[in-house]
């Protein structure tokens, strides 16, 4: 079996951790794994590059995506002639589900469709490409209810199967009271992730007098609002900024830290609190609608708080700091949670039950012959005029 994913070597975040663990989980598991990236354009990429070398059978290098049709047909045209692959998975970028939508009218290679978040993009995204996908698999249970409510006709072919989540050999640090380490770790961004209100809480907890260290590890454009606040003296050397890296290096700072933090507005499953939790930290986060709820089980395995209250956020921080027994029986608790339902040992044989299962169709889902595979967002074109009066005229959803 021969399996193909796309993923960009742009940045480290949620889908790249992802990508890496379950091309190695499948690897070790006897699939042969292909993975599709761009060439890297600087000594970050090539690092990210070397990571998928170690995690897969074999990486293809495509020119640098620049986000048009012509990339869509590139990244098609080394799918088919690759000839071993059976399956692809466009993972998350137009890119490639617009790849996936010309190889299902020119081979015999199946396409499946990953929901990574609870956001209409995701859906909407899924939505116009399921033409072409076989199977579409949802990380939660609520994008997995959302997306077969606007899916309906699709509904045995949506399947929830969590991400598997990396467990650290041994657990954190144990934390018996004094400093607080709080980590958060992915991407440095204020759409979605809103790192601008962790700072807001670490302010909140130096009003508070609660002692605390708090590290940021990764890239995005809020990465200098987090090195601001590092440099602020308010501070005296409580926040500290991290360049992105590599599971070795990273599961070592979370053995050194005692919890981990989210404040995301949205979240398809929160794949770095996951990995915390894994490593024994309990969990600290925004409600996000019952995704993130699935592990992260309010005074169990972590503690929830109200989208954006800072405040409810600082004390909920307080009552582990100065709790360490309720901090133990979260960390203990969590990090069973995550062994027992999220390892990779365990997620695995869904993904290659699924992959059995595709292969086993009669039929490959092809893409309507007059549908324009590419629609620049938000702007008016010739092929977004004919995608709509075609579905208008009923050619196609």
């Amino acid at each position: 079996m021969d399996v193909a994913i796309y993923c960009d070597c742009d940045s480290r975040g949620g889908v790249l951790s992802y990508t890496l663990s379950l091309s190695s989980a499948l690897l070790e598991a006897g699939v042969n794994i292909h993975i599709f990236t761009h060439v890297p354009k600087n000594s970050f990429q090539e690092a990210i590059v070397r990571e998928m070398e170690d995690s897969c059978t074999k990486v293809e290098q495509l020119p640098h995506i620049i986000n048009s049709y012509k990339d869509s047909q590139c990244l098609a045209e080394r799918l088919i002639h690759n000839k071993s692959i059976n399956i692809f998975i466009p993972n998350y970028r137009q890119v490639a589900y617009g790849a996936a939508a010309i190889i299902s009218r020119k081979s015999n290679i199946k396409s499946i469709g990953l929901c990574h978040n609870d956001h209409s993009s995701s859906y909407d995204q899924k939505i116009r490409y399921s033409a072409c996908l076989s199977k579409i698999i949802c990380a939660s249970n609520k994008t997995a209810n959302k997306l077969t409510a606007l899916m309906p006709e699709r509904k045995v072919d949506i399947v929830n199967i969590p991400h598997g989540v990396r467990i650290t050999e041994k657990s954190c640090r144990h934390f018996v009271g004094g400093n607080i380490r709080l980590i958060y770790h992915g991407r440095l961004t204020e759409q979605q992730k809103r790192i601008s209100l962790l700072i807001k809480v670490a302010f909140g907890l130096k009003e508070a007098g609660i002692p605390f260290r708090l590290t940021f590890i990764g890239e995005g454009e809020a990465k200098e609002k987090c090195l601001m606040a590092a440099e602020n003296p308010i501070f005296e050397n409580q926040i500290e900024v991290i360049d992105s890296m590599g599971w070795n290096s990273l599961q070592q700072y979370l053995q050194e830290c005692h919890v981990s933090v989210s404040v995301s507005e949205y979240e398809g499953f929160c794949l770095s609190l996951a990995e915390a939790m894994g490593a024994g930290l309990p969990a600290i986060s925004f409600r996000s609608g019952g995704v993130i709820e699935q592990f992260v089980i309010h005074e169990k395995t972590g503690l929830l708080v109200n989208q954006e209250d800072i405040d409810g956020f600082v004390t909920a921080i307080e009552r582990l700091q100065s709790n360490p027994k309720l901090w133990s029986e979260l960390s203990v608790s969590g990090r069973q949670l995550i062994e027992s339902k999220y390892s990779w040992s365990a997620v695995v044989k869904k993904y290659i039950s699924l992959f059995e299962d595709v292969m086993s169709l009669d039929t490959i889902k092809k893409w309507p012959l007059f549908r324009p595979v590419w629609i620049k967002p938000g702007v008016r074109t010739i092929a977004s005029i004919n995608d709509k009066l075609g579905s208008i005229l009923g050619m196609w959803k």
